[in-house]
């Protein structure tokens, strides 16, 4: 995928009001973020075959983080 793309994705994992926008309205924060059309649909469509081919056939990779808030009982 292009320089787009990866910078909206990377945004978006920073950014949880980035996050809620996408989840409400993905074509107007691809959009913003100039995503081609072609783009536009792997996303939608997340199709796997699709996305491979827009970034050269690669595997995509995705680091989750899982963070917990913890309380000392006093």
């Amino acid at each position: 995928m292009t320089t787009a793309t990866m910078q909206m994705f990377s945004a978006m994992s920073l950014d949880m009001s980035l996050q809620r926008s996408f989840a409400e309205n993905k074509e107007r924060v691809m959009r913003a973020f100039g995503l081609t059309g072609a783009e536009q649909s792997a996303v939608k469509s997340g199709d796997e075959a699709q996305i491979k081919k827009l970034i050269g056939g690669t595997e995509p990779v995705c680091f989750v983080l899982g963070l917990t808030r913890t309380t000392k009982a006093e």
